[in-house]
């Protein structure tokens, strides 16, 4: 039997990373190892047109740092 992984710095806690360019487009990665989810959120207002949000879920069942299986 396999033995169990120790959480990294990736999948041991919930997470949020954002970032903006300098036209104002934001981007928002959320991590969430316990619900094996990660979102992906873009928004703002790409050639001054409107305002337009993009999402993404991505599910995660393994990490993708070290490998150890996600969810409780």
């Amino acid at each position: 039997m396999a033995r169990k992984r120790s959480p990294c710095w990736f999948c041991e806690s919930e997470h949020m990373d954002t970032t903006t360019d300098e036209r104002g487009i934001q981007l928002t990665a959320e991590v969430y190892p316990d619900n094996e989810l990660i979102g992906i959120v873009v928004n703002g207002n790409p050639d001054g047109g409107e305002f337009v949000e993009i999402q993404m879920d991505i599910e995660m069942h393994y990490c993708p740092v070290c490998g150890r299986k996600c969810g409780f």
